[in-house]
């Protein structure tokens, strides 16, 4: 009798499924506005599924049937350029960085979102710089214009600012089928991005690119013993809140040779840090101070000058300026067009630099390193600080924004797809990358694996650099800051002042595009 049970209700199923399927195939179901309006929506979720972030609860995703509807997203990148969004046809280079496993995953994830929503996952792709370029240009005729194009679009994050203030994008907090607010969304990105309850793009485990785009600080365990300091000793600093930037400038003076003997130290010698001009805007962030703030009531405010962030400048200006024990990628565009990878960054594979700091990109590369290297965040300014912070680099690390020209119904529907693919993400793509990819094939010890994960639940953005607030001077304060890693001490308060007025001018047009009366 129970077996009899079984089969009848298999058979249910099918024929259930088979009137599913003819009934799709007999209409016109690739409008996404159509499909939006369909019945039968609903926020249940199988929980047996593998896939689900939570077995003991189930997700806050809408699951409705779009009919068959295409979701495209505009992405960055020429036809042969890596994806995160579709699965890729792997070559030897892209390998080194993206896994089979990595790419399964994307495979994965969409087959499982295409399933439970039945949609069709579709991207399409501007040969456009990472900043402004033809990826600006697109979205700005799109939205100018009538046409429907895409449903979501991931610039730089610098573009998503400038997109957001011209009034391009949706607030994602006004789509019902979008909840940002999910475990998948960065929740520290988006609490830095929230302006007068407006979050106009987010980022999450939907993305690699932004994940690349997290500076760390990486250090070469052999060298760290040749100078008498033991890696479970740095660890260790960094749960006990006391990886600071004393800390850090302590320990990179504990290596310096001239071994070409050409009288200076360079990245052919041995230093105990190396970098670039963005540890600048790294360290600033990681101390806690903002060159823009919200305020308690939502408005904003210039907060990047105070009796602190002097302090923090001359600490943080004191390691940079010490040629003898830090050295920077940008002086070294004579030798190279890419002095990260070329210059400073080979420096540290080969085993010539105790710290190296830059994007968690480049871990990718050191497949080829011999020594066994740590993974730390970008340190403290002092030990009273109450928690790290890893600036997203706007540049490299990219956000996923929706439309104006969508109407409502299109919004939910493009919100309702993102957002389950963020949730089908979680399992698949951020596991593999971050789990198996990151800290169990190239971070080398199950330390790196902790720091790796604070690093990513401590991650934000600056709206002062997003906007690049006091450009209208000619400068901006963010170039202020890379600009004084070669000026004399005590030049920030003069330099903030020569900008502050015309950066208040900025930050006022910014405000205003938000809606926020001060």
């Amino acid at each position: 009798m129970r077996k009899l049970t079984c089969l009848l209700i298999v058979f249910i199923l099918v024929v259930c499924m088979t009137v599913m399927a003819a009934c799709t195939e007999s209409g016109d179901n690739n409008s996404s506005s159509e499909a939006a309006s369909a019945d039968n929506s609903s926020t249940v979720s199988d929980n047996t599924d593998e896939s689900s972030t939570d077995d003991t609860s189930e997700p806050d995703i809408v699951i409705k049937d779009f009919g068959g509807a295409e979701f495209i997203v505009l992405t960055i990148g020429g036809t042969d350029s890596i994806s995160e969004i579709l699965p890729n046809t792997l070559t030897e280079d892209s390998k080194s960085w993206l896994t089979l496993a990595v790419n399964e995953a994307i495979a994965e994830r969409n087959n499982q979102t295409e399933s439970l929503l039945n949609v069709k996952i579709k991207e399409r792709k501007v040969d456009s710089g990472r900043v402004g370029g033809q990826m600006l240009t697109y979205i700005r005729q799109e939205i100018a214009g009538s046409d429907h194009t895409f449903d979501v679009c991931a610039p730089s994050i610098y573009d998503c600012g400038t997109l957001a203030a011209e009034g391009n994008f949706w607030n994602l907090k006004e789509i019902p089928s979008l909840n940002t607010e999910n475990e998948w969304w960065d929740q520290s990105f988006n609490d830095s991005m929230t302006i007068n309850n407006c979050l106009y793009f987010t980022l999450g485990d939907i993305g690699i690119t932004n994940k690349n785009a997290t500076p760390v600080v990486y250090f070469n365990k052999s060298l760290a013993e040749n100078n008498g300091i033991d890696a479970a000793d740095l660890y260790q600093l960094v749960r006990d809140g006391k990886w600071t930037f004393d800390k850090a400038y302590e320990y990179a003076k504990k290596l310096s040779m001239d071994t070409d003997d050409n009288g200076t130290i360079d990245y052919n010698d041995l230093v105990g840090w190396a970098g670039q001009a963005d540890d600048t805007w790294n360290f600033f962030f990681a101390s806690g101070e903002r060159i823009v703030s919200a305020k308690a009531d939502g408005t904003l405010e210039l907060s990047m000058y105070n009796s602190r962030s002097v302090d923090v400048a001359e600490k943080m200006y004191t390691m940079f300026r010490d040629n003898n024990h830090y050295i920077s990628a940008n002086d070294y565009f004579k030798d190279s067009n890419t002095p990260t990878y070329d210059c400073t960054g080979k420096a540290f594979i080969e085993g010539r630099v105790l710290f190296f700091s830059d994007n968690m990109a480049f871990m990718h590369y050191f497949a080829a390193m011999d020594d066994d290297f740590g993974v730390l965040p970008t340190p403290k300014y002092n030990e009273e600080q109450n928690s790290y912070f890893s600036l997203i680099n706007p540049w490299t690390g990219n956000a996923f924004a929706i439309p104006t020209t969508l109407t409502e119904e299109e919004a939910y529907f493009a919100g309702a797809v993102l957002d389950v693919m963020g949730y089908y993400s979680v399992k698949t793509i951020a596991f593999e990358y971050e789990q198996r990819t990151l800290k169990y094939q190239k971070a080398r010890d199950e330390d790196s694996i902790d720091m790796l994960q604070l690093i990513f639940n401590t991650r934000g953005c600056d709206i002062g650099i997003i906007y690049n607030i006091g450009s209208s001077s000619g400068t901006s304060l963010p170039i202020m800051l890379q600009d004084l890693m070669k000026s004399a001490s005590g030049a920030f308060t003069s330099s903030y002042e020569a900008i502050a007025d015309a950066a208040q001018l900025d930050l006022d047009k910014v405000i205003a595009a938000y809606g926020i009366e001060n």
